[in-house]
């Protein structure tokens, strides 16, 4: 391939060493007459290797870190604040020993703060997937009320049960009314148990760990960000002391005023409104919390007293169901935008159509898209938001990016290890090859993450798994779920591997050029050569050992396979924009906050900032 083999030069011209991380996809389609992606790619390349290590200057120590808490927070903290509350007290019901039993027992405080959770899932489920106006799905008629249970009167609009009636009813078979010991009692005497505090290290409403540069990633509004690590000494104020951005005639003002400013610049970047952004964040946060209990984190072992809970297990179907329906739709939108852009339909007739026009495809036209897909994504052209990566973003921009990916990155691969459990076959085989790869054949320093944290690292980020949690737009976490998803449910085994073919075969184009044209250092080429070195080999290995095998193994449901492809393509391409969206917003932010330190220091710049490729000059122009 002219691309792969293009970025595998332009890799060995910089030294291996610490690596990047990969982020999960900004995948592109072919827009109708684009010129083709092969030329386009060996120019990106070609860039890249020409790059010398000093086109911009290098961050300085604790700035990265700085710039996030600064700029890249404010992004999601009012759609955080819209259901801070349940968040918290979804924590806690996590970190509550004896979850379930205490749900049935009757424990007041614990079926409160259950209830209060299950409402506001409903709510936002309401607003993100049925277009309802928040007003609506917050009132009594239009979510149902759980807090009593059965037998209650209450009534609820849901085809489901609820969670906690779905407990009950369980209780009442395993007849757990006896054996509770203080939670019988305070049920008894009418009391309340309280929840337990969340253990150290569980990701809270913010985000849980403490990130890098002096404030925790937790949206706490007391936080006083470093402004000397972020725009330089140049920055304080006559006396030496500290400015608050405020002080410096910015109109951003408090941090409600950076979260209202980059709400809207958000809103402005994505063009969803912050309600339907909110809801969608909460929910993708629910689900993420919940899911991330199949995984060992290396914490206290208390951490995992709920990871069978019933209630957390109907909790997250009652998002799952209108989720993955609603996907469905958006899925076929866009093909309907694609299908406009390109003329025709091409081969994106059953996206268009749904799951119908996926079933009716005989297992040889199955073979044939399999086939077709390949050749399309292993070489695309370049979408906007690649372009963007590869040709304007900054390195603090290119910071924000390795941060946001890495809640996949630390954990790579962390999520496939689920589905190589069973029967031994070809197949399985294959799939645990690509497996042990990504491990690093066993040996950490090897592991595709251990890469991930090196890079990190060189940028003086917070290296700990999970630490810049609250900067995911919902979008890149509805990825991460999707994917939860499919490998905990043996039956999309085939879905899924639809969609690490895609995976594997849409390999990382851009960011190996960002990196250089940044100044990043050159040691960011290691974990680019590695993907690019590796990817091909997987790509086509997923393909012909895994996706067009499982076809004759299930000939009746090898349309699966497609439709997982088709749907990671798809959820791919938008986390991707949804991540460029939000790092222009960040840079708009800090374009700002630049501003304002300018006029605040009686003119005199801010160290840095608006100098090659960093603060305004990494902002493209409208």
């Amino acid at each position: 391939m002219l691309r792969r083999a293009a970025q595998a030069r332009a890799a060995a011209a910089a030294p291996a060493g610490g690596g990047a991380p990969r982020p999960r996809a900004l995948c592109a389609s072919r827009p109708a007459g684009s010129p083709p992606g092969r030329a386009r790619a060996v120019r990106v390349a070609a860039f890249a290797a020409e790059q010398p290590a000093t086109a911009a200057p290098a961050l300085q120590p604790g700035r990265a870190a700085a710039y996030l808490v600064a700029c890249a927070t404010p992004l999601s903290r009012q759609a955080l604040q819209m259901y801070a509350a349940q968040e918290g007290l979804l924590d806690q019901l996590i970190a509550t020993p004896d979850l379930d039993k205490r749900l049935a027992a009757g424990d007041a405080g614990a079926r409160w703060a259950a209830a209060a959770v299950e409402g506001a899932v409903a709510a936002a489920v309401g607003v993100a997937f049925r277009g309802e106006s928040p007003a609506r799905a917050a009132s009594p008629a239009a979510s149902p009320t759980w807090a009593a249970g059965p037998g209650s009167g209450s009534s609820s609009s849901s085809p489901q049960p609820s969670p906690l009636s779905t407990l009950d009813a369980f209780a009442r078979m395993a007849d757990w009314s006896d054996g509770m010991g203080a939670v019988g009692a305070a049920r008894a005497s009418g009391g309340a148990a309280a929840p337990a505090a969340a253990p150290r290290g569980a990701p809270t409403s913010g985000g849980g760990a403490a990130a890098a540069g002096g404030c925790p990633d937790d949206g706490d509004d007391g936080c006083e960000v470093d402004w000397d690590a972020l725009f330089g000494a140049e920055a304080a104020t006559g006396d030496g002391e500290r400015a608050p951005l405020a002080g410096r005639g910015s109109s951003l003002g408090s941090a409600d005023g950076l979260a209202a400013a980059g709400g809207g610049a958000v809103a402005a970047a994505t063009g969803e409104a912050p309600a339907a952004s909110a809801a969608h964040l909460f929910l993708q946060r629910t689900l993420y919390k919940i899911n991330r209990l199949s995984h060992f984190w290396y914490d206290d072992l208390a951490a995992y007293a709920n990871e069978r809970s019933l209630w957390l297990a109907a909790l997250r179907e009652s998002i799952e169901e209108p989720w993955q329906a609603w996907e469905a739709g958006q899925m076929a939108d866009a093909a309907a935008a694609e299908c406009e852009r390109a003329g025709g339909p091409g081969d994106l007739a059953a996206p268009l159509a749904g799951a119908e026009a996926y079933r009716a495809l005989t297992p040889e036209q199955i073979k044939q898209a399999l086939r077709a897909r390949f050749a399309r994504d292993v070489d695309p052209p370049l979408s906007r938001a690649q372009e963007y990566v590869a040709n304007e973003m900054g390195p603090l921009g290119y910071a924000h990016l390795l941060a946001v990916g890495s809640v996949d990155g630390l954990v790579e691969a962390s999520r496939q290890s689920r589905v190589c459990a069973g029967a031994a076959n070809e197949v399985s085989c294959a799939i645990f090859r690509v497996l042990m790869e990504e491990y690093g054949g066993g040996r950490l320093p090897r592991k595709h993450s251990t890469f991930y944290k090196t890079m990190m690292a060189q940028l003086g980020l917070d290296t700990r798994e999970e630490g810049y949690l609250s900067l995911l737009p919902w979008a890149w976490l509805a990825g991460a779920n999707a994917n939860f998803l499919l490998t905990e449910r043996r039956a999309h085994y085939l879905r899924y591997a639809g969609a690490l073919t895609f995976f594997e075969i849409n390999g990382p184009s851009t960011y190996l050029a960002a990196a250089r044209r940044c100044g990043l250092g050159a040691d960011v080429g290691g974990y680019w050569e590695l993907h690019i070195k590796e990817d091909e080999r997987h790509g086509r290995q997923c393909l012909e050992d895994v996706a067009l095998p499982l076809v004759d193994l299930y000939p009746r449901d090898a349309w699966q396979l497609l439709l997982g492809y088709d749907q990671d393509r798809f959820m791919g391409g938008r986390a991707g924009a949804a991540l460029v969206a939000h790092i222009q917003a960040a840079e708009a932010l800090h374009q700002e906050a630049a501003r304002a330190a300018q006029r605040g220091g009686g003119g005199r710049a801010a160290a840095g900032v608006g100098a090659a490729g960093v603060g305004a000059a990494t902002v493209p122009a409208e």
